[in-house]
């Protein structure tokens, strides 16, 4: 359910299948095309780029296809032929961002700034919602990572965190018995979820930066 949710096809559905059990139409099909296309045309570009954007997770196989629909939406629905302008793309970015701590949204639209009459390529809109999109993503699993290893106390070493967010930085897999030992180590410095959210959000942040 959340991920029809997320795609925006939830509520559109559950109307449609009301008025087809209300009715009971010999064309439900009809009842459903009708319903989806009221939908389509009463939604600005933008709600919709963001729903094609979220329908599936970066890592997806589909995810490309869909920030290239998005990208063809907010051109003016003729792929190939117009391009999406800098006053549709930064509130796109904006709208990407807006979960993510503070200091990260920040910079995020200044590294993929544009202004409002600049023309965004293709590439540089893939770029960019998929920087924003990936960020977001390794910083969950960053903190699913910290609740993983992390004893009752809710707290880690610093070694233990230094370890973790080598790992994050290299793209590497941490050698368990490593883990085992930077946890059981002698470093006193606690270190909590919020403060390794943070610290890992500046990792994420250098490596797009290069």
């Amino acid at each position: 359910m959340d991920s029809l949710e997320k795609s925006g096809v939830a509520e559109p559905l559950a109307e449609a299948l009301d008025i087809i059990l209300a009715t009971r139409p010999a064309d439900p099909i009809e009842v459903l095309a009708r319903v989806f296309g009221q939908y389509t045309a009463a939604q600005a570009p933008l709600p919709r780029a963001v729903q094609l954007i979220r329908q599936y997770p970066c890592t997806h196989p589909g995810f490309t296809a869909c920030v290239s629909s998005a990208y063809d939406l907010l051109s003016g629905r003729e792929p190939g032929r117009m391009a999406v302008h800098g006053d549709a793309y930064m509130p796109l970015l904006g709208i990407l961002t807006e979960d993510l701590p503070p200091q990260a949204t920040d910079i995020l639209l200044r590294v993929f700034r544009c202004e409002d009459y600049a023309v965004v390529s293709r590439r540089a809109f893939h770029a960019a919602v998929h920087g924003c999109v990936l960020y977001a993503h390794f910083l969950s699993a960053a903190e699913a990572l910290f609740l993983h290893v992390a004893p009752p106390n809710g707290t880690i070493t610093k070694t233990l965190s230094d370890e973790l967010l080598n790992a994050i930085a290299t793209g590497s897999v941490p050698d368990a018995a490593r883990l085992v030992a930077a946890q059981t180590g002698s470093s006193t410095d606690a270190v909590t979820l919020p403060v390794f959210v943070r610290t890992a959000s500046a990792v994420l942040l250098r490596c797009l930066a290069r």
